[in-house]
């Protein structure tokens, strides 16, 4: 699945292409394996709080039981790196003992990397 994304107000620069890549225009931003699969899980759920569970079963599997938190916080980090500055922070809101929230504006994407 594509989806495009981009802050609120502007045009939806962002393209993840799930399991393959993410891209801002045509450059891929190098996202790694989980940080593109945790990114999926935030954009597919953009608007909703996911906690720091949701987010280590969907990249791990229920049956993990390592610090589920510290996961999380690492892969939303990974995500936030790879954003324009100006841009990270409002991206993943986090909630603290509540969660995270994708809060830019999402859409099913079918364009090529760079729109084409």
């Amino acid at each position: 699945m594509r989806w495009r994304f981009g802050p609120p107000k502007q045009p939806l620069k962002y393209l993840l292409e799930e399991g393959k890549a993410l891209y801002r225009g045509t450059d891929d931003l190098r996202l790694k394996a989980n940080g593109l699969k945790a990114l999926a899980l935030l954009v597919r759920n953009a608007g909703r709080k996911l906690d720091s569970n949701a987010i280590a079963e969907w990249l791990n599997g229920a049956n993990w039981y390592g610090d589920r938190d510290r996961l999380a916080a690492e892969y939303v980090r990974q995500i936030r790196d790879v954003l324009e500055p100006s841009e990270r922070k409002d991206a993943i809101k986090n909630e603290r003992s509540i969660g995270y929230c994708f809060t830019w504006n999402v859409s099913p994407g079918t364009a090529q990397p760079g729109g084409k």
